[in-house]
C-alpha cells in the first residue's frame, strides 16, 4: 500500500511515515506479530498470574478516545448500538 504518509510494502520493513508541521519521522513497527503478543500474554496470566489487558473499562476508554479523534477531524461520530 502506498499513498500521502504511507511507503510502498515492498521493502519488507513495516513502518509509517508521520509528518506534521514540525517535519517528518519513521516509525519502524518491528516484525513481531499482534498474535505473538498476545500468545505472550495469555502465558504470562496461566503460568505467573499476571493481569489480562486490556479490560472492559480500557475497551471503553479507548472508544471515548477514537470518538474524540473522530470529532477532532470533523467527522461523524460512531453509530451507538442500541442498548436496553
Amino acid at each position: 500500500m502506498s499513498g500521502p504518509g504511507r511507503e510502498p510494502l515492498r521493502t519488507g520493513v513495516p513502518r509509517i511515515v508521520v509528518r506534521t508541521a514540525g517535519g517528518e519521522r519513521r516509525e519502524h513497527l518491528g516484525t513481531r506479530s499482534s498474535c505473538t503478543y498476545q500468545t505472550e500474554a495469555f502465558a504470562a496470566r496461566v503460568r505467573e498470574g499476571a493481569p489480562l489487558a486490556p479490560d472492559a473499562d480500557d475497551a471503553v476508554t479507548t472508544m471515548r478516545l477514537i470518538d474524540a479523534c473522530h470529532e477532532a477531524a470533523g467527522l461523524a461520530p460512531r453509530p451507538r448500538a442500541a442498548t436496553g
